[in-house]
This record gives structure tokens, C-alpha cells and sequence, in this order.
């Protein structure tokens, strides 16, 4: 899909003059050509003058003229050199809607609007990085996407328009089980997650122990509960000596590592990648495309993706692998079914490409999607490849599969970090919980779902926990919901625990006094900071939807401490309205509550004083991970 306009070159150099009149050249190549001169001469001028004009090397500039045209290979390279526009972000709509976080950001005077080239289950905003103040701020500084309280709760992703397509392709449904193969930072695994409604099971898998964290902590935010996080070399997975007992998904996603040619425009270092590393990522993903493909249940499909948009990385290696099928002989590295390429749930871009330097590749690559940034620079799209790929069973895989039940648990491995906590360990916890939440209620109800690796301790969905145990015990890095640790203390029967602002959602159920905040006071709180009498605290409550109490009621509480984020709570509302609108607050932290004053009232602020003991800023800071 062309944009309306061609992009306007940013720089008004020599080499960029000399690369518009090469081009001319070969538009006009009739009226100018040397005969004594091939017009493969012409376009090797070209690619080196645009090479030099846009920084590129000279071998990738020429790799894209051979493979765009000299004309959309000059568009790209233009767009690679657009000034970003907008920050784009993906609503999680598995805490809110596309159309209330408008509304919400649109309050803080961001000028947010809907992205119109990627299909609509995207979620996906986009947010001016120009002209965006808070509403408050007399200095009128610009306001961050990723430090509002919407963002720190949870509500949405920084997330580029291409990136949620591959997810789209995959379209899992709830209650199926799923694994994104290369999951860091964890963008695409938390709309794996939305979009089965936090149901089935999604195993996320990194092979990078570094990035593990940044993983885990979005999805946390996120409020993904029904993922398993591995940390293994995925390639792994279809080898039965490491992985006895893997299960077979319902759907696999592949996001490849890739040399990053579709994202120059945010990642300028990828404009001098040699063919050499090329062919190593293409090398790597070809191994990874056929793991997936055997990995993956009999009539299963993977999508695989890139962002890049070298032929070697994308429609070579799909061919590659489905060449690879076997067909009687005993190849190593040969597939065990046929494999076949379906066509993908959206028209952005354009049709995969079916022919080569080494000729023609098969037909149905037409199939698979490319999106090129000047497909919509104006919206921040990236460079992308999108393949969706099916696993035609055989006859014996289809007999097997009637008289084998999905999803056996089979035989549990003895040898495991994870394990059920013991009874004095459920009593440090509840110990420990008794000052904000209701423990004993919280027990009750979840026990059973409570989760311990290493000294972490996690609450699980009871099919993520069952499926965990009968598959990939030995290798889960985290499952459900991290509510904290224990910490090693000297008496051995009396272990110490402390729970992680990662279970604030899930104990917010559970509160036994509640703080809401204005927008200046939850500012303050998220920082750090204690909140004084400067800020002003909208009410105390000691249930959800009970009664408002006397401060003096709760000197020294402790209390979890709500954000809320719309003006008009602010006065004149009562309890009965205000608990009518849950989605115009939420639970930013921990914190303990010191009155100056004796009695509550609606319409004047109180002179108290909350120390901050943990917010939601402790896992928010994460910017440096959330550009996928």
C-alpha cells in the first residue's frame, strides 16, 4: 500500500543530488543512455550514489535495487530517514479498551488517534510526539508514553504498528496452547495473552537469560496469567533427549533474530549489515523455522516473521524449509511433513516475492505479506515479513490423534526447582500480608494456585500450573503471577518473605484499607516520594465498595494506594458513584498511611502524610526493552 505522498529527502546534499539524477537517469533511461553503456551499468551508479547519499553499504543498497526496483528501493531509502512522528502503543485489552485509554490519555491533553492501516484487533494508537503537555504542569513539558500512570498499570505497550501483525497472522483462540518461540521483550507474548483472554496456555521462551527480566516484568504489567517463561535455546524443543515430554502447540510463533534492515529508521547501525551476516541469521532462523514446523501439532500452524526485508532472511528461508520436506529419503535436516502456506488475515503491504537470484521459489510464497516503512512512515510502520505456515498432517498423525487424548500430563520428573510451599512457608506469607490484605482470605482462595522456584514464589492459573507439571517442569523460569521471595534467614523453620509490587493487581482484590490519590499525589507516590499535605487524598476506604472512613481510624495503616485519573472525582461524588466507575482508578502500590487530621471530608484536602514503601514505578522503568 503506497502512501499519498513520496517522502521528502531529508538531506540536501551532493551525493543525494547525484543520487536523484541517477534515478532519472533510469527513469528516462530512452532519452538518456549511453549505447556504448548497459543499463546494469546504470543501476550499479545508482546503488552507489544512494548508498553514499543515505549511508548505507554499498552491497545491502545494492541488494534492495535488485530486489525493489531503482524506484522503491529509492523510497525506502528516503523513509529510512523520516524524523519519527508519532509513538505508537498497543491497548492491553485485558485491563481496558482502545476507546477509554483514548479518552484517558486524551485528558492529559495527548493527541492520540487510531491507527488506520493495521487491522483494528491490533489495538494499536498512535500517540503525536508533538504537542503533547500534561494538563497540570505550569512549565508545560512534554508528556512521556511511558511514564504516565495508564502505562505503569498495565494499559498499554509501546509497540510499532508492524509488530502486531504477526500476532494477528497467529490469531490463537482461548483455551489453546501456544509458544512464542524468541519472546523478549514480551510485546507480541502479552497480545498472544489478550487475545486468548488470558486463557489456554502460552509458553514465552528467550534464549537470552539478560533479557529475562525486562520479559518477565511486562508481562507482569501486562497482567498475563496463563504464560509459562522458559529459558532455553528453542531449537531444543523437538530434541527428546533435553525435552522428554514437550507438549505439541496448537500454534507456534516465530519472531526471528534478524539483521534488523526493516527498522534503519530506528536502528541506523543496521544500514552496514554485510551479506555475510545475512546468511548467518538466515542459517539460524532456517533451523529455528524447521524446529517450529516439527514442533508444532498436525494441522498447526506457525507464523514466522522478521524485521527485516532481505530475500535471503524471509522468502528464502520459508522455501528453503519446505524444500526440506521429506519424501522418502533419511535427510538429517529434512522435515517429516508437508508443509504448505496459507494466505494471512490482512492486506497491508504486499505479496511475497517468488523469484531469486538462484530462480524461480515456490508459488505460494505469494502468500506471505511484506511491509515496507514507506508503506506508511506517517504512522511509524516498520520493514517486516509476515509467513503463516500449516503442518499437513499425515495419515498416521491423523490416526494417532484420534486415539491419543491431547494434552496428557504424563509422568511428573522427579528432579525439579519448582514445587508446592510448605506449611511454615504459607505461614511467613501470610504473616507478612496480614497489614494490607485480607491473608487468610487471600489463602483460601489461593493456596492451591501458589507456586514456588527457587526462593520465588508465583500464583498460577490451576491449567497453567497442571500443564507446567507434566511437560517442562525441569526448564520453567516463571509461571502466572510473581507475588515475591523468600529471603534466607538463620532460623531454618522460620523463613522471611517479601512480596514484589509485580502482585499488586492480584492482592488489590484483597485490600483492607484503600488511598485514592489525585493525579499530582499519585505522581509524587509513583516516584518515591512520600505524599504530603500538598496533594490531596480523595478518600479512604477500608472495603471495595463500602463506606469512606475516619482518618483517625486509620492512623499508621497500612493501605494500598489507588491512582485516579479522572477530574472529575475530584468533588461533590459520593461513595455509591465513585465505586460505580472502577475504571477511572487504579492500584498504583504499597504504602503506609500518617494522619495530621481527625475527621474526613469530601471537599476539603487532608493534611496527611503516606510514606512509600513500593509502587508500580519499580517495574515501569523499563524503556530501554520496549521498542519491539
Amino acid at each position: 500500500m503506497a502512501p499519498r505522498h513520496r517522502p521528502p529527502v531529508t538531506a540536501d546534499s551532493a551525493a543525494v543530488q547525484m543520487a536523484v539524477e541517477a534515478l532519472n537517469n533510469l527513469r528516462n533511461y530512452r532519452d538518456r543512455r549511453d549505447p556504448r553503456t548497459p543499463r546494469s551499468e546504470y543501476v550499479r551508479r545508482f546503488a552507489e550514489s544512494a548508498a553514499k547519499a543515505f549511508g548505507f553499504r554499498t552491497e545491502l543498497a545494492s541488494q534492495f535495487v535488485a530486489l525493489l526496483g531503482p524506484e522503491n528501493a529509492m523510497r525506502l531509502f528516503q523513509a529510512s530517514e523520516m524524523p519519527q512522528r508519532c509513538v505508537s502503543i498497543r491497548t492491553n485489552t485485558l485491563k481496558t479498551t482502545a476507546a477509554t485509554l483514548k479518552r484517558e490519555l486524551a485528558r492529559r491533553r495527548m493527541h492520540v488517534r487510531d491507527a488506520s492501516l493495521v487491522p483494528a484487533q491490533g489495538g494499536v494508537l498512535l500517540v503525536s510526539t508533538e504537542g503533547n503537555y500534561s494538563r497540570r504542569d505550569s512549565k508545560r513539558q512534554k508528556a512521556s508514553p511511558g511514564s504516565t500512570v495508564e502505562y505503569l498499570s498495565g494499559k498499554y505497550m509501546l509497540q510499532t504498528p508492524s509488530s502486531v501483525l504477526p500476532t494477528i497472522a497467529l490469531d490463537p483462540r482461548p483455551g489453546e496452547t501456544v509458544l512464542d518461540m524468541c519472546s523478549a521483550p514480551g510485546g507480541k507474548a502479552a497480545h498472544i495473552a489478550a487475545l486468548m483472554n488470558n486463557s489456554g496456555v502460552l509458553l514465552a521462551n528467550d534464549i537470552n537469560s539478560r533479557r529475562l527480566p525486562a520479559l518477565s516484568a511486562n508481562l507482569h504489567r501486562l497482567g498475563v496469567a496463563n504464560c509459562i517463561l522458559l529459558n532455553s535455546d528453542a531449537v531444543r524443543f523437538a530434541d527428546s533427549s533435553s525435552f522428554p515430554n514437550f507438549p505439541r502447540p496448537d500454534k507456534i510463533l516465530l519472531d526471528a533474530p534478524c539483521t534488523g534492515t526493516g527498522i534503519i529508521q530506528r536502528d541506523p547501525s543496521a544500514k552496514n549489515r554485510t551479506m555475510r551476516e545475512v546468511k548467518r541469521a538466515a542459517f539460524l532462523q532456517k533451523r529455528l523455522l524447521r524446529t517450529a514446523l516439527e514442533l508444532v501439532k498436525p494441522g498447526g500452524t506457525v507464523v514466522y516473521s522478521t524485521c527485516s526485508l532481505t530475500l535471503e532472511e524471509n522468502e528464502a528461508v520459508v522455501n528453503s524449509v519446505m524444500q526440506s520436506a521429506k519424501k522418502g529419503d533419511s535427510d538429517k535436516d529434512s522435515l517429516s511433513a508437508e508443509v504448505k502456506v496459507l494466505p494471512l488475515n490482512f492486506k497491508l503491504g504486499h505479496p511475497g516475492i517468488t523469484w531469486g537470484p538462484s530462480g524461480a521459489l515456490h508459488p505460494s510464497l505469494r502468500n506471505c505479506r511484506r511491509v515496507y516503512p514507506y508503506d506508511g512512515y506517517e504512522e511509524g510502520l516498520d520493514g517486516f515479513f509476515v509467513a503463516k505456515l500449516q503442518r499437513v498432517p499425515t495419515r498416521k498423525e491423523l490416526k494417532r490423534r484420534k486415539d491419543k487424548k491431547s494434552n496428557s500430563v504424563g509422568r511428573i520428573p522427579a528432579a525439579s526447582t519448582m514445587r508446592v510451599p510448605t506449611d511454615e512457608e504459607i505461614e511467613a506469607i501470610r504473616q507478612t500480608l496480614e497489614d494490607f490484605i485480607d491473608s487468610t482470605k487471600f489463602l483460601s482462595e489461593r493456596k492451591e494456585q501458589l507456586v514456588i522456584i527457587d526462593n520465588r514464589v508465583y500464583c498460577s492459573q490451576d491449567q497453567v500450573r497442571i500443564f507446567a507439571e507434566g511437560h517442562v517442569r525441569k526448564h520453567v523460569e516463571a509461571i502466572g503471577i510473581k507475588i515475591g521471595r523468600f529471603t534466607s534467614t538463620t532460623k531454618p523453620k522460620a523463613p522471611r518473605f517479601s512480596f514484589e509490587i509485580t502482585a499488586l493487581e492480584l492482592f488489590a482484590k484483597y485490600a483492607r484499607t484503600r488511598v485514592y490519590l489525585d493525579l499530582p499525589g499519585s505522581k509524587s507516590f509513583l516516584y518515591g516520594n512520600n505524599v504530603n499535605d500538598e496533594h490531596r487524598v480523595l478518600m479512604v476506604t477500608r472495603s471495595e465498595n463500602g463506606s469512606a472512613y475516619l482518618l483517625e481510624n486509620c492512623e499508621n495503616a497500612s493501605v494500598i494506594v489507588y491512582a485516579v485519573t479522572h477530574d472529575s472525582l475530584r468533588n461533590n461524588i459520593t461513595i455509591e458513584r465513585f465505586f460505580e466507575r472502577p475504571e477511572k482508578y487504579v492500584p498504583i502500590g504499597f504504602g503506609f498511611l500518617k494522619t495530621q487530621t481527625k475527621s474526613f471530608e469530601d471537599k476539603q484536602p487532608h493534611k496527611v502524610t503516606i510514606d512509600t514503601k513500593i509502587s508500580l514505578r519499580n517495574i515501569g522503568d523499563l524503556g530501554q526493552y520496549l521498542r519491539a
